[in-house]
């Protein structure tokens, strides 16, 4: 365990690749933001078009109606829900609600749960994934190192590894922070392309334990980036503790309304995960025949991939592809991945073969 520097960069910036590059935002492809390429349901336009007019309004401060929708969606009580401005703006309100003096997090990880607790004045200290071991949790390793750890960060699935926390060893180390009063934080924003959600997620666990919060994301699956939209589900007294930190009106009226319409749309989900079932797989063996590179098996929709063997870094094949319009992700500012590894996204067919054409290209 050791206290890490933080560390910033995020994909999906077309904009400035635009501007740096010189070429077009609508012919970039942007490999390098985790987001749905089916786009969002069909109600969720339909409901923005006929709903322009609210922007005259403010939004409703207590998300009534979305947090409904929610509860519904996530089956737990509607006290249990709390909406916010992204799973990003819930991380930051943990931090300054419940203000932790030590933070762990896992390495490589989100870079947001440790600017979060830097942020609000908490050590960060990192428990490392081994890249010889898959970058897989060791619960009983981690759990050796819990004691005077206010609040861990989870991701399950991880990004941006695009693995799983197996159930049981999620549950020994959420166990065991009953007793090291460790508030644990499980991202779960990308849970959803996992066609056996069910089997993972710790969302009922949470909603009756007031030592672990769960994050939501509706920005992954139904591709709302711009909106910003997210929620926690927690105990009541969690909860309540974290509204009353909140800004009233961090969640807009458009993004309310275009959560509770994407989520009246259940068959959504299902097709997206047909879909990515096909797709994903496509994209993942064919990396595999592109000489000098490694990609790590998906579990959802991104791969992790490994250039070492190509005798390129990550922040040269980066650049080389971004010159010529698809942008992929430089991990190099993941703790522990340096400039051996580049984050790509799941798109469709057509994308997808312009992408594999232009990394083999670059290597």
């Amino acid at each position: 365990m050791i206290e890490i520097p933080i560390l910033g960069g995020h994909g999906g910036n077309v904009r400035k690749a635009s501007e740096k590059y010189g070429i077009p935002e609508n012919e970039i492809l942007d490999f390098s933001a985790n987001i749905n390429p089916l786009g969002p349901p069909e109600g969720v336009y339909r409901c923005l078009r006929s709903n322009l007019h609210q922007i005259t309004r403010y939004p409703d401060p207590e998300n009534a109606e979305l947090r409904r929708a929610l509860s519904a969606h996530l089956g737990v009580e509607e006290d249990r829900v709390l909406a916010g401005n992204g799973a990003t703006e819930i991380i930051f309100l943990t931090i300054y609600a419940l203000k932790p003096r030590r933070v762990m997090v896992t390495a490589p990880a989100f870079s947001e749960y440790a600017r979060a607790a830097w942020s609000g004045g908490a050590q960060v200290v990192s428990y490392p994934l081994r890249e010889e071991e898959g970058f897989n949790l060791k619960p009983f390793e981690i759990i050796k190192d819990l004691t005077g750890v206010d609040i861990l960060f989870l991701c399950n699935p991880h990004n941006p590894v695009s693995n799983l926390i197996p159930p049981e060893a999620l549950m020994t180390v959420i166990e065991h922070c009953r007793y090291t009063g460790t508030l644990v934080v499980v991202d779960e924003s990308f849970l959803d392309f996992v066609e056996e959600r069910r089997d993972y997620t710790v969302v009922p666990y949470a909603a009756r334990h007031d030592h672990v919060l769960v994050l939501y994301s509706l920005t992954k699956l139904y591709a709302l980036p711009g909106l910003r939209l997210g929620c926690a589900v927690a105990h009541r007294e969690l909860v309540a503790r974290l509204e009353a930190c909140r800004d009233p009106w961090s969640v807009n009226r458009l993004a309310q309304l275009a959560g509770v319409a994407a989520l009246q749309d259940p068959a959504f989900s299902d097709r997206t995960r047909r879909w990515l079932r096909k797709e994903k797989e496509f994209l993942f063996r064919k990396l595999q025949e592109v000489p000098g590179i490694r990609p790590l098996h998906p579990e959802v929709n991104f791969i992790l991939v490994d250039l070492s063997e190509s005798g390129k870094g990550a922040s040269e094949v980066t650049e080389k592809m971004a010159r010529r319009g698809v942008l992929v992700r430089n991990c190099s500012s993941f703790e522990g991945l340096g400039d051996r590894y580049i984050r790509i996204a799941v798109k469709d067919r057509l994308a997808n073969e312009r992408l594999l054409q232009v990394l083999s290209d670059v290597l």
